[in-house]
């Protein structure tokens, strides 16, 4: 499965976090994505291309959680500094492209159990939120790139899952 899934590293943010423990998956991967666990939309997560990014970032988020009360979610604001539990994860540098732009797919799926019956269905065409901007790798910080959520989006793709995956002529 690694090879098209990214490794994904779950912990919780304390006040006495070791971001020294982490230091060896920016040996083992260029770029690495951090996103708090409770997050949507896209709010709070950041892209580290060095392992000083990121232990900057967790300094920024332990210095917030030590004058706060660092439990509590401040949805309101999209302040996603004080959620607990966080993921760092590989970034996948060359992703699959539709269009030449970044996307996520949302796919309907249907599961009955009746008795002894159990079916499962999915509908045929999948939903796309595709980025604004084309894909440029080394780009990290362009929002316009990335940002593939619903919360942005005014209108997402309807497509059958063929139209992603069959190459272009």
């Amino acid at each position: 499965l690694h090879s098209f899934l990214p490794e994904q590293i779950s912990f919780k943010l304390t006040l006495d976090f070791d971001t020294d423990k982490y230091k060896k998956y920016f040996d083992k991967y260029p770029v690495l994505i951090l996103k708090p666990v409770d997050g949507w939309g896209g709010h709070g997560i950041t892209i580290h291309d060095s392992f000083h990014s990121f232990s900057k970032r967790i300094d920024q988020l332990k210095q917030i959680k030590g004058r706060d009360n660092w439990s509590e979610k401040r949805n309101k604001n999209y302040d996603f500094s004080n959620y607990l539990n966080w993921v760092l994860d590989e970034y996948v540098i060359d992703p699959l492209l539709y269009e030449g732009r970044k996307f996520h797919v949302r796919v309907y799926f249907i599961y009955h159990q009746y008795l002894n019956s159990k079916k499962a269905y999915i509908y045929e065409k999948i939903r796309l939120a595709i980025a604004d901007d084309p894909y440029v790798p080394s780009q990290f910080n362009n929002t316009k790139i990335h940002d593939t959520h619903y919360a942005v989006k005014d209108v997402m793709e309807l497509v059958y899952l063929d139209q992603i995956l069959k190459p272009k002529k």
